[in-house]
């Protein structure tokens, strides 16, 4: 949990200047652990659709159908995905912001200013993004357009799915953000070790996180789409942009870092062959005034020179590693593999 220290560091912040965003503020003001806040609110969801199955309808919802249950568990589904997501995605952006912030080749009082500046998040954009997702909803959905007389069936897909669309509200914030933030470090002068970018796995890590985070959303989506929807160009169209807007996600996140390594990469192969040309003109020079005598040395530094250029060349340009890349294609395959198991399952019914 947060100390009170820190809490102290956000408020000074300014009001709508926060060190860490809604769901995390709130999880330290209650006092209580996550995982208990998420049993809780599971619960909570569970009774509501008790409550719900118990209650009869003013008519006869089809309570027993396909339908009913992928409209009764989406929303508490998503909910308690996002909410146990999230806690792990915090976790790594702290570590993310903490490496950053060491291999920032800045003053000590310019690294303080610029995390002041860089990592707060504004209260109001969040609670836009919130609404915004919450009136995207109303507007799309209009559940008091329902042809259904249940009222109380209504009213509980009102109430989960408001709150499913204003957490993904917040999640898409807290992406944006996150991103934004990570781009600026990236933008400063870091002190990258591109032989070694094991100092950069806690960013390589949350990047896959947050695009993890979409993909499952996407692929729990799937699951929950009634069987007729399934072939709808419209759908499939906005389920393959959504996918793609996922694997942006994680090389945006990344884009800067990978932008400094690249260019410490090529200036190291800049330096490699200055100092190539130069030995290679002093053996010219050696060999015309003295011939072979004399150019052992010089043969040896080329040797060397030329085995430090084959191994920058081979230097990656991400700081991803293979165990990463694997799951995130295992991650980008499985909404489509789930995409194609409901069609082929739900033609054959």
């Amino acid at each position: 949990m947060v100390n009170r220290q820190r809490r102290d560091e956000s408020k000074s912040m300014g009001q709508n200047k926060h060190k860490y965003p809604l769901l995390v503020s709130l999880a330290e003001y209650s006092r209580l652990k996550w995982r208990w806040i998420i049993v809780s609110i599971t619960i909570a969801l569970l009774l509501f659709l008790l409550l719900i199955i118990i209650i009869p309808g003013d008519s006869d919802p089809g309570r027993h159908t396909l339908i009913f249950w992928l409209n009764a568990l989406r929303g508490p589904v998503l909910i308690v995905y996002i909410l146990v997501l999230y806690p792990p995605l915090w976790h790594l952006y702290i570590k993310a912001t903490d490496t950053l912030k060491q291999l920032l080749v800045i003053k000590e009082n310019s690294v303080s200013g610029l995390m002041t500046k860089a990592f707060t998040f504004d209260r109001r954009i969040e609670w836009a993004g919130m609404f915004a997702g919450m009136g995207l909803y109303l507007v799309l959905i209009q559940p008091w357009k329902g042809d259904s007389g249940d009222v109380w069936f209504i009213a509980y897909m009102a109430v989960t799915h408001i709150i499913m669309f204003s957490l993904l509200g917040g999640l898409i914030y807290f992406t944006l953000a996150s991103i934004r933030r990570f781009s600026l470090l990236g933008s400063q002068r870091l002190n990258i070790d591109i032989f070694n970018t094991e100092a950069l796995s806690p960013l390589a890590r949350w990047s896959f996180l947050i695009s993890f985070a979409w993909m499952g959303g996407i692929t729990l989506s799937v699951v929950f789409q009634y069987p007729e929807t399934l072939v709808l160009w419209f759908n499939i169209v906005i389920y393959g942009f959504l996918l793609l807007v996922a694997l942006l996600v994680f090389f945006l996140s990344l884009w800067n870092v990978h932008s400094v390594m690249a260019g410490i990469k090529r200036q190291e192969l800049r330096t490699v062959r200055i100092n190539l040309a130069k030995v290679y003109n002093e053996m010219k020079v050696t060999l015309s005034k003295n011939g072979l005598k004399g150019i052992d040395s010089l043969s040896s530094t080329i040797t060397s020179l030329e085995a430090y250029k084959r191994m920058i060349q081979e230097v990656p340009e991400w700081p991803l590693n293979m165990s990463i890349m694997k799951r995130l294609l295992a991650s980008g395959v499985a909404p489509v593999a789930v995409y194609i198991v409901r069609f082929l399952t739900s033609s054959g019914t």
